[in-house]
């Protein structure tokens, strides 16, 4: 079988190269990657010659032009009234993204009747510049499956859609992170499949993205198959390595990508342990790889904190952002695997390591700042994706720094109880899929599948 996988950004070299997820896939069939252009920013640096690929790969060159409709098409859509706070959220995020001038052009432009006359004019403009380097490249190859793991937005997935379809070649999207479907989506067309990481994300799917149901396949996340193994550290190995007492517990605090203040959250959470008002505890600070630390994250490494202490693995990378450098830095998720084995419980002001956190049986509390001076948190904050958590009992709520010190008690308690670690684990099933067979095994099944119903439907 002849397979093109189209990679785009940096986070899914991260979540599907390194985690071996395609591996297998390349092993048993025909399978060239296909990159944008050596630079483009989306890659954050990365030079695929630096990948160790398990196949062949080739550049492309990415057209702007047509890439600046397709975001038009979608920032329309996306500003045009509809019913509900998750789409009350998405124009509130859109108009903070785009600035007040074009906010108010494209707010026009997304207006009932003059959207649908904008658009008609769009994809007459898209059909007069059409992309000639990737329909050369599809029909050279002439693959019978075309993959592109995304966020569902992008350089590639809207010309994927329109390329593939008139030629019967099967386009399999795969969705990167649990807010793909609801509030990243950029996609204006409709691919043959998508696979999502569970029953969230196939609801989000069809309500957003206005996929077919059939067409939405609860999938699991490929990142995630690096929880499967043992933890490489006990907790006494990973306790000396991070300078802490195997015997006190160990309360992560998780940082977020939302600019939020983590430095006033910890240092309020060290006052508290010295204060009494919490009981005897370590606080293990692990930054967000591309969240900078929060606001004056540079300030990090000059705090003198009591009872706090830095994740080791992450010491180079506040470095960094010290000396200026708040480029993203990808992260072993085996030092994940480690952390999240090793500590009691969690908290954090909104990232995926929430969920991470429970899927290993860790109590978990989120923690929303509003006070904080972060506009994109304020909005993010609204998402469907995170109510739906925090409409869930299992995952406890610090709305305010004032409820901080009284939720974190109660996480506590749950810490020591272990009937939560089963509790906790059952609920991420509405997140992520659970599946028995490894997500790089599973992709070899569904891909040839889908060749499979390729070949009896040859029309």
């Amino acid at each position: 079988m002849r397979i093109l996988i189209f990679i785009e950004v940096d986070v899914v070299i991260r979540h599907f190269i390194h985690s071996g997820a395609l591996t297998g896939l390349c092993a048993l069939h025909d399978v060239k990657f296909i990159f944008p252009e050596l630079g483009n920013k989306r890659m954050s640096g990365i030079n695929p010659v630096e990948l160790s690929l398990p196949s062949p790969y080739e550049h492309i060159s990415t057209s702007h032009v047509r890439r600046f409709y397709w975001k038009r098409l979608y920032l329309t859509d996306q500003l045009s009234w509809r019913p509900g706070s998750a789409a009350k959220a998405m124009r509130k995020l859109q108009r903070i993204n785009l600035g007040w001038k074009a906010s108010i052009m494209l707010g026009a432009l997304s207006q009932p009747l003059i959207r649908q006359i904008y658009h008609y004019w769009i994809k007459l403009r898209l059909k007069a510049i059409p992309n000639i380097t990737l329909e050369s490249l599809i029909d050279l190859d002439r693959p019978d499956v075309i993959i592109h793991p995304c966020v569902l937005e992008g350089l590639f997935i809207n010309d994927l859609i329109e390329v593939a379809k008139p030629r019967n070649i099967p386009l399999v999207v795969i969705m990167n992170s649990w807010d793909n479907p609801s509030t990243k989506r950029a996609m204006c067309g409709i691919p043959d499949w998508l696979l999502v990481w569970g029953d969230q994300t196939k609801n989000h799917a069809i309500e957003f993205a206005e996929m077919p149901a059939d067409r939405v396949v609860k999938f699991g996340a490929a990142q995630f198959d690096a929880y499967r193994a043992l933890p490489r550290l006990t907790r006494s190995e990973f306790c000396r390595i991070n300078k802490l007492n195997p015997e006190t517990p160990i309360l992560l605090y998780a940082g977020s990508s939302k600019g939020t203040n983590e430095i006033a959250h910890l240092t309020l959470l060290d006052q508290a342990i010295m204060k009494g008002e919490l009981p005897n505890l370590t606080i293990l600070y692990r930054p967000h790889p591309w969240g900078g630390g929060g606001m004056g994250g540079n300030q990090l490494l000059k705090q003198r904190w009591v009872n706090v202490v830095i994740d080791q693995s992450m010491l180079e990378y506040l470095e960094r952002v010290e000396n200026g450098d708040n480029s993203k830095f990808m992260s072993d998720y085996a030092d994940i695997h480690d952390v999240l084995s090793n500590v009691d419980a969690i908290i954090s002001p909104l990232s995926t390591i929430i969920l991470e956190a429970a899927m290993h049986g860790k109590p978990a509390l989120c923690l929303l700042p509003l006070g904080d001076n972060a506009s994109h948190f304020k909005c993010e904050v609204e998402f469907i994706h995170f109510q739906e958590m925090f409409n869930m009992k299992e995952f406890l709520i610090a709305r305010g720094l004032d409820q901080l010190i009284s939720r974190t008690n109660e996480l506590i308690l749950r810490a020591a109880n272990p009937l939560w670690e089963s509790r906790m684990k059952e609920c991420t099933n509405f997140f992520v899929e659970p599946n028995s067979e490894p997500f790089s095994e599973r992709i070899i099944h569904f891909i040839e599948s889908v060749d499979s119903i390729r070949r009896s439907h040859p029309d």
